[in-house]
């Protein structure tokens, strides 16, 4: 289940793209061939996401989280917006190039992959999830998603383990 997750996380990360170039193709030629089924992917990507969240603590071992600390997961930040604005910049001309937009889409998913940077997701913040650093007492640091609010190290108990290095708070 880890890759499927991370496979959807990576996805509703980069959906503002989507939805940045169904925008822009709406400014441009109100074309709605192109905007609904981009608006639709995006619905997709976010209702598969929200089911493998709802899932993963009923399929997925719970454990006790002992952290040494917490701190907002938000580095990635500046990446990502850029990201998201790419097919802005394709909005001066007459008609948007899908297949650089297609390129550009697929090379920011298999960074996302590898760079385990997904955990930076607007979708999932309006949704109403939080991310945050957590290291462990054996040094080793976690992207923990969690609907709550954490201010000190004991809020964080129940976890299950969505992806190699991302957490998901069962105590939502």
């Amino acid at each position: 289940m880890t890759k499927f997750a991370k496979l959807l996380l990576v996805l509703t990360s980069t959906a503002p793209i989507l939805l940045t170039l169904a925008f822009v193709e709406y400014l441009t030629k109100k074309n709605w061939e192109i905007i609904i089924p981009l608006i639709s992917i995006v619905g997709l990507f976010v209702c598969f996401c929200l089911y493998i969240l709802s899932k993963a603590p009923n399929k997925l071992e719970v454990f006790s989280l002992n952290s040494t600390s917490v701190k907002p997961a938000d580095n990635e930040l500046v990446g990502f917006v850029l990201a998201y604005l790419v097919p802005i910049l394709n909005a001066s001309y007459k008609e948007i190039d899908f297949l650089l937009m297609a390129f550009i889409y697929i090379l920011f998913v298999v960074i996302a992959w590898n760079s385990n940077a997904y955990h930076f997701n607007p979708i999932l913040g309006v949704l109403g999830f939080n991310s945050y650093e957590v290291t462990t007492r054996e040094n080793i640091t976690y992207v923990l998603l969690t609907k709550k609010t954490i201010r000190k190290n004991s809020d964080v108990c129940g976890v299950c383990q969505l992806t190699q290095y991302m957490l998901l708070d069962v105590n939502n």
